[in-house]
């Protein structure tokens, strides 16, 4: 599991911030605070949490932090019949799907929290329907 995972995994209630939509994380990757809005669907999944401790994602058994999700992981990828997905790979579609549908690169950068605009471009992939759109566009200039 990635070290930015694990940070993630100690997310308290306290790093949210409803009223404006940002999560900060205290310390990130970089070793730096950052800030990543929060979506509506992202809202609702908070506000379904268990608040009697402060952390987002509490161990039930103890008042502290999970340590890993391999287990509920490897169980919701294996209903999905997708065995070898990683975790991280849900960064790298995040990436491919805003790119495609046609939000800046600089904009997922700041999303993925890349400190290189040359990570975040490993990470998105264009489809051949997102290239063909772009070529589609001279045939309206030039056509």
């Amino acid at each position: 599991m990635s070290i930015e995972l694990k940070r993630n995994l100690k997310a308290k209630h306290k790093d949210i911030d409803l009223k404006n939509k940002i999560w900060t994380i205290p310390l990130s990757k970089s070793n730096k605070t950052r800030t990543v809005p929060i979506s509506n669907s992202l809202e609702k999944l908070i506000l379904s949490l268990n608040k009697t401790t402060d952390y987002l994602f509490p161990n039930p058994h103890q008042n502290k932090p999970l340590h890993d999700i391999y287990k509920p992981w490897d169980a919701i990828r294996k209903k999905a019949n997708l065995p070898t997905l990683r975790v991280h790979d849900l960064r790298h579609t995040t990436a491919s799907i805003l790119v495609n549908k046609g939000v800046s690169i600089y904009k997922v950068q700041n999303i993925l929290g890349h400190q290189n605009i040359k990570m975040t471009m490993r990470y998105a992939h264009l489809s051949n329907q997102a290239l063909s759109d772009a070529v589609a566009i001279m045939d309206g200039v030039v056509g």
